[in-house]
């Protein structure tokens, strides 16, 4: 009850930047099941919503592979944790993911300590406006 509690403070898309490290640690499932390539797709009722997702997806992955000379499969990426729940729960339209772009949390593995972590933001049409990496 308590990660439900804190994940519901987190509004879609605002929030959880502050909320990295948190989301991180309680995103752990998350990306574990994005790893093993079990993540549910799709996760929405609308189709169009869902290739909004994958697209920016494999925007922020590419972006991510070309920055840090990366394999893709090194790559780990989710959606931030406020984010899936609102979209999930239908809180968050893909009209207001138009407007106000997404947001993945990405780990690279397979590096030396620190391992790279941060967030990918993309645009409505699921172009990389920012690649973000948050220091330990």
């Amino acid at each position: 009850m308590a990660l439900a509690a804190h994940l519901k403070r987190i509004q879609p898309g605002l929030g959880a930047a502050l909320a990295l490290s948190q989301a991180l640690l309680l995103a752990g499932s998350a990306a574990a099941a994005a790893a093993q390539g079990t993540q549910p797709s799709p996760f929405s009722s609308d189709p169009q919503l869902d290739r909004l997702v994958n697209s920016a997806n494999g925007a922020c992955r590419n972006a991510l592979v070309r920055r840090y000379d990366a394999m893709a499969a090194n790559l780990d990426l989710w959606l931030t944790p406020g984010l899936r729940i609102g979209i999930e729960s239908g809180e968050t339209s893909l009209a207001e993911l138009r407007r106000s772009g997404l947001q993945f949390g990405w780990m690279v593995r397979g590096r030396p300590a620190p391992v790279p972590i941060g967030l990918c933001r993309t645009s409505g049409e699921g172009r990389v406006l920012a690649i973000e990496e948050q220091q330990d």
